[in-house]
């Protein structure tokens, strides 16, 4: 993925309908220009990829308020989601050669408001370029060093293949335009770009450029020659050392490079990564390392990197290509922006990870990578016997050395878990295209309690266990065919985990359109779309045994209905109420709500309700130009998190207006300062809600180019970053082990 970077450089003028002060000059004698937010605009779609990597639940761009500083966990309101959405929610992938690749152009994805000076620009080209190997270059990683291939055309001939996938068209009237095309193998750089004149063309694969051209998308896709073979360890325990024989399917040689990274699938799904920029610092003087900071809810690797060629990790000789112990994210980045030739921002951990969101988190994950192997080659990846039991991911690339274009990967997944603990459920095949369960225990261990569900005629889900041991999970895996209509919710899965031993288990759930059992219908929220049931026996408190489901909202009805997908919210019907229990919006049109116990429970919408309670001073008296504190304690008494925009006002004029997201049932204070250069009685209030009065005094000052009042600005209306170093990406060199960035070099 092609990351958003900040332009370094120049204003000049643009041949579109852009603002010209966000165009700034790539170069060739000031024909080729580029958008400062190209970065986020083009994607290709990855969600049918052979290899692919699910992204993490949340990855969001930031800017950073005036008032605000790094470190002090910036993961507030002004947040724009970083993954694009293709019908569900785009992975990292690597494609196939000769395979259809879908590449999007969505101006919508832009921070801001220009954007929309795109719907039904003409004179757009869209160019594919296909990079030479050549010793010392690495593909391209963000924006403005895949915008560098065209500083110099005539290099650019030198260092690429050009093809134009479509010449001179008109963008649709809302700016977006896809198209499908095969690729040979390879690393491509991807650009959509407007022009005046003649723009790009191309012969025989060198590219030309009459009159000027603006970049307004950039992305980056990798084509492999053939999807890996993968044959993964059979059923392994924490601590062991985990066998992958890679078959990479290159026809000949000696000289390749095979990596092979395991990760917790879970912790890193259910994870969240901020980029935080100081937008009052992006000019051309702009530094990743001091003006911008990565905020991830992962804090640190606990894990072993067996990596060839004395690589070094923040300082740590590597020399005998071997790291066995935990090291935080702040090395992770600075190793990872070391090998990929990047500069790296600060790194500044945020409590909102694991299962409540609300606390640091460490990956269990390991790398091995070996050099100068066969087509076919065993690999060895080390685990910690401290690695928490679940469900591990595994990504394998292989790469020529002497070709780096050439690669062949898969990625698929395997269950670690305790012999003695727990039921085992086998490794995926030797495809890499993921996991399958195995009924048939190993010997000496239960019985598995993964169920087959059986549909009956009425629609219930059914599933059973003869034993089930305390804290033992049962799934049932609901058919499609089994929901009611495309409107209303469709269940996928329901997960029910036992708080005790117990015999002859069965599980059902019926999805309905209204309660039954003298159930009271859902009085929560603005809208019920639908009601499930959940039936349990053989379980003595069924209302204490925790679970959760999975299920979609058709997109359809919550436009119809003029709400998000964060509107969506789960239900349980106990204690005599209805009640919201924890929802979380999984992208695309999926989600996965959990709960303490079972009964019914409705899927409905809901809107935040956040509104001020109080407001209060610090001093009712100052003296000119002294400072007050304004507090004010805002409470969402909704079931969905939400934004408010708070305005502060002065004798009924407004001073400072800022946006604040709360989230449900919780309750956030906000405080600024006031002050004033003129003597006199100022009544302050806060979204009409009085503090009281703040009589000032002393000598009536000048006032300033401001007025005569003064407080601290804070950026909450901002555009938002305009372009923007993707956390996502660093995270996922983490668990590639840097393979795509080369591990020998």
């Amino acid at each position: 993925m092609i990351v958003p970077s900040v332009a370094l450089a120049a204003t000049q003028s643009s041949p579109s309908a852009i603002d010209e002060s966000q165009v700034y000059e790539v170069s060739n004698g000031g024909q080729v220009h580029a958008w400062e937010r190209a970065g986020f605009t083009l994607r290709t779609d990855d969600t049918s990829a052979p290899s692919q990597v699910p992204a993490p639940a949340q990855v969001f761009g930031q800017t950073l308020g005036s008032k605000e500083t790094f470190g002090s966990g910036n993961n507030g309101g002004d947040s724009q989601t970083l993954i694009q959405d293709f019908g569900e929610r785009n992975a990292l992938g690597v494609h196939n050669s000769g395979e259809d690749v879908t590449l999007a152009f969505r101006p919508d994805y832009a921070t801001g408001s220009e954007y929309d000076k795109l719907d039904g620009q003409q004179n757009v080209d869209i160019v594919a370029a296909r990079l030479t190997p050549q010793d010392g270059k690495s593909v391209p990683t963000d924006t403005q060093a895949a915008l560098d291939l065209l500083s110099d055309i005539d290099k650019a001939n030198k260092n690429a293949s050009f093809e134009m996938l479509k010449n001179d068209i008109q963008l649709n009237s809302d700016g977006t335009y896809s198209v499908t095309e095969r690729y040979t193998p390879g690393h491509y750089v991807l650009f959509a770009a407007v022009h005046e004149g003649t723009g790009f063309s191309e012969k025989g694969g060198d590219i030309s450029v009459t009159g000027d051209v603006t970049i307004v998308g950039v992305e980056q896709l990798s084509v492999q020659e053939n999807s890996a073979s993968v044959t993964p360890p059979s059923d392994p325990e924490p601590g062991d050392s985990l066998n992958f024989n890679v078959d990479s399917k290159f026809s000949s040689g000696n000289d390749i490079t095979h990596a092979v990274a395991v990760y917790n699938a879970s912790t890193f799904e259910n994870s969240r990564f901020d980029l935080v920029i100081d937008q009052s610092e992006i000019d051309s003087d702009f530094d990743y390392t001091t003006d911008a900071e990565l905020e991830p809810s992962i804090n640190g690797v606990n894990g072993v990197a067996d990596v060839e060629d004395g690589l070094t990790l923040n300082g740590n000789d590597l020399s005998d290509g071997e790291v066995r112990r935990p090291v935080d994210a702040s090395s992770i980045v600075d190793f990872l922006a070391e090998e990929a030739g990047t500069s790296n921002p600060q790194v500044n951990p945020i409590e909102d990870g694991g299962e409540s969101e609300t606390e640091y988190e460490q990956i269990d994950a390991s790398v091995t990578a070996i050099n100068g192997a066969n087509p076919v080659a065993d690999v060895t990846v080390d685990t910690f016997a401290n690695f928490s039991e679940g469900k591990y991911r595994y990504v394998v690339v292989s790469t020529l050395d002497d070709d780096e274009s050439r690669i062949s990967t898969a990625a698929g997944s395997i269950q670690i878990n305790n012999d003695t603990d727990r039921p085992r459920s086998r490794p995926s095949n030797n495809n890499g295209g993921g996991g399958v369960t195995d009924n048939t225990a190993a010997p000496g261990t239960p019985d598995p309690v993964i169920t087959t569900p059986v549909q009956s005629a009425d629609g219930t889900t059914t599933g059973s266990a003869l034993s089930v041991d305390a804290g033992q999970t049962i799934v049932l895996d609901v058919p499609a065919d089994t929901n009611a209509s495309d409107q209303a919710p469709v269940l996928e899965q329901l997960n029910v985990t036992s708080t005790e031993d117990a015999s002859f288990v069965q599980v059902s759930v019926k999805p309905s359109t209204e309660p039954t059992d003298g159930t009271p219908a859902n009085d929560r929220g603005t809208t019920t779309l639908g009601y499930l049931n959940v039936n349990t026996q053989g379980f003595s408190n069924p209302d204490q045994s925790p679970g959760s489901f999975k299920f979609r909202v058709s997109e359809q009805r919550l436009s119809e209905l003029g709400k998000a997908p964060s509107n969506v919210v789960m239900y349980r019907y106990s204690g005599g109420s209805w009640n919201a229990i924890e929802t979380t919006y999984l992208g695309g049109n999926r989600y996965r709500a959990d709960t303490p116990g079972f009964s019914w429970f409705a899927i409905g919408t809901a809107d935040a309700e956040v509104s001020v309670s109080e407001a209060s001073l610090s001093s009712t008296s100052a003296d000119t130009g002294e400072s007050v504190n304004v507090t004010a304690t805002l409470e969402n008494t909704g079931d969905v998190a939400g934004n408010v925009t708070l305005t502060f006002t002065a004798n009924g004029e407004e001073v400072e207006s800022r946006t604040v997201s709360v989230d449900a049932g919780d309750t956030v204070v906000e405080t600024y300062s006031f002050s004033s250069s003129q003597s006199g009685d100022y009544d302050i209030a806060v979204n009409g809600v009085s503090a009281g009065t703040v009589s000032v005094q002393g000598e009536t000052q000048s006032p300033g180019s401001d007025g005569n009042m003064t407080q601290t600005p804070r950026d909450g209306d901002s555009e938002g970053a305009p372009l923007l170093i993707i956390g996502i990406v660093i995270v996922a060199l983490i668990l590639v082990g840097a393979a795509a960035y080369t591990l020998r070099e």
